[in-house]
């Protein structure tokens, strides 16, 4: 049996954190014993029954001396590499420090997967054109981070900018989508939810963070397109304050719903008339596949990187440029009207069967 070891910080959480789940429960179903090495003690107990759990410690701080971390976590999983020897280890996570304690516990057929374009996530507070000292010192700490590595990277935008933007020259590159359980999203979403709004309603989902997710461009759209329906935004996080001062502003508290983060965002999806997506940059967008796969229409800014990957061929006349609010507000009144079929072909390129056999393919290639 075909052993595999799948690193992540947490199992509870965002985007980065469903994947890694995804992917454990994929290399499950294939007959891989699947080890899930974790930084902090969160996971749902229920769901991981069967898999072989590693942690390396309650809360992933250790010690307040940051600099100590990366040799105490590698020290851990030195530990789990004398015992067990993977023929495939998949590390997902996005800290330098993290990533430098897994290079240091010396893995063999070690992959890093990369789900966000580094340049926008690495630099999105330097906002100066042209050369930086500072900026630039950060670039080749970020290149050297990722220089001689074997690198996922999630989309082939975040490879581009990987290449091109970050210059980083690894040792090996290629770009595998995250996988999609299509059946259980399907299942989770007929769950019946008494909170979900009767009257008709749009949706965004994601983290409740101005700079990354532009709630704020989605909102000012929103009133702009003068649509009827409702606008719900599910999630939660640091501004969530500034988005409801936002919703005063704009004088539409009567009709955007804030329901907070929900363990089950699909039957909210499901029963939606159109999800909005405005943000500034992605790694990919789980959630546009998400949405799409349960036949709801997807307007999105065509960010870096994910969605023109997503809303290809006569979808892509819903891609929109990022901060345009005149134009996410008419394409969000298009797609209430004139949306095209949502066909298989439009997410068959993300199922779950699909993507892992591409991982498969890393074991002794």
């Amino acid at each position: 049996m075909k052993k595999i070891a799948i690193i992540a910080d947490s199992l509870k959480g965002g985007g980065i954190e469903q994947v890694a789940i995804t992917l454990s429960q994929g290399f499950k179903s294939k007959g891989f014993e699947v080890h899930i090495i974790l930084f902090k003690n969160s996971y749902d107990q229920s769901v991981f029954k069967g898999y072989k759990l590693h942690i390396l410690s309650e809360d992933g701080k250790v010690t307040k001396l940051s600099w100590l971390r990366p040799y105490f976590f590698s020290n851990k999983m030195k530990e789990i590499v004398k015992v067990n020897k993977f023929d495939l280890v998949l590390s997902n996570l996005a800290d330098f420090a993290g990533m430098k304690a897994v290079k240091l516990a010396k893995f063999d057929n070690l992959y890093t997967i990369i789900h966000n374009t580094q340049s926008k996530r690495r630099f999105k507070r330097h906002k100066k054109k042209g050369f930086s000292l500072l900026k630039h010192i950060k670039m080749l700490r970020i290149k050297k981070s990722f220089d001689n590595k074997k690198l996922i990277c999630v989309s082939k935008g975040v490879e581009d900018d990987l290449l091109t933007n970050i210059s980083a020259q690894p040792a090996f590159v290629k770009t595998i989508y995250n996988p999609f359980d299509f059946k259980k999203i399907n299942k989770l979403s007929n769950v019946v939810n008494s909170d979900i709004p009767v009257d008709d309603y749009i949706i965004h989902v994601g983290r409740f963070e101005l700079g990354h997710k532009r709630q704020d461009v989605l909102l000012k759209a929103y009133k702009k397109s003068n649509i009827k329906h409702k606008l719900v935004l599910l999630g939660d996080g640091q501004n969530r304050k500034e988005i409801e001062s936002l919703i005063i502003f704009l004088d539409l508290q009567e009709k955007v719903l804030l329901p907070g983060f929900v363990s089950n965002p699909y039957n909210w999806i499901k029963n939606a008339k159109l999800f909005v997506f405005a943000s500034d940059y992605e790694g990919f967008g789980n959630v546009l596949v998400e949405s799409l796969s349960l036949k709801v229409p997807v307007v999105s800014t065509n960010c870096a990187s994910g969605p023109c990957e997503i809303l290809k061929y006569e979808l892509s006349d819903y891609l929109v440029d990022t901060g345009d609010i005149e134009g996410l507000a008419e394409k969000m009144q298009s797609a209430l009207i004139h949306y095209p079929e949502i066909e298989s072909k439009h997410i068959e390129d993300f199922e779950i069967t699909k993507i892992i056999d591409q991982y498969a393919q890393l074991i002794n290639p």
